[in-house]
């Protein structure tokens, strides 16, 4: 089945570079569930969050855990900056000169 679902990648090495896409990305991943378990630690307490264990699916605001958008404002890390506008340093590229 799996190689049904694989068929329209035009990679032979497609499984190969996914294991190196998710060894480059885990250092990343780990880090940010390391600050979200932290700032969920400081706001519930540390005997509902350990700070070295996954982190609990009914703190992330759904219940599938598709996005945390309910936490956010417990996990925005600097809630009093002021929000960065890059609209004109994007310029006026089409679609197709962005991916060109």
């Amino acid at each position: 089945m799996g190689a049904y679902w694989r068929k329209d990648y035009d990679s032979e090495t497609f499984q190969e570079d996914m294991q190196s896409l998710l060894e480059q990305l885990k250092p990343m991943y780990e880090q940010l569930h390391a600050y979200v378990r932290h700032k969920l630690a400081n706001f519930y307490g540390d005997d509902k969050v350990d700070r070295h264990e996954p982190i609990p699916a009914h703190l992330l605001g759904n219940m599938w855990q598709q996005d945390w958008n309910g936490i956010y404002s417990l996990l925005e890390p600097f809630p009093n900056a002021q929000a960065v506008d890059v609209t004109n340093s994007a310029g006026t590229y089409s679609i197709f000169y962005t991916f060109r």
